[in-house]
């Protein structure tokens, strides 16, 4: 696609996908999900949203 990590933005509810984008070098934004309580993914995630995602679309 020709667009650096520093370019994206990841929004995930996974904890794989939050690390994934982690690794990557890109932004993460993290929506909560219920079954996964584990907070060890979250630190360096930019933002948790709570409330769904309805002005991406």
């Amino acid at each position: 696609m020709g667009i650096g990590a520093d370019a994206c933005l990841v929004i995930e509810d996974a904890l794989s996908g939050i690390a994934a984008g982690k690794a990557a070098g890109m932004r993460v934004a993290a929506i909560p999900d219920r079954r996964f309580v584990d907070a060890r993914g979250r630190s360096g995630v930019i933002e948790i949203l709570a409330g769904q995602l309805a002005f991406v679309i």
